[in-house]
């Protein structure tokens, strides 16, 4: 599990930070509209 965790902060502070930064606030919005609901589903998986 320790070494996952150490490839995925690798992988993370390197290309894919630099491809994801400049589209962040263009994927927090486009995201915006499932949080509620996310939040919905993940408080009554059943439904």
């Amino acid at each position: 599990m320790a070494q996952q965790n150490a490839d995925q902060i690798a992988d993370w502070c390197g290309q894919n930070e630099e491809r994801w930064v400049p589209y962040r606030t263009r994927l927090d919005a486009m995201m915006a509209v499932f949080g509620p609901a996310w939040i919905v589903t993940a408080r009554n998986p059943a439904s």
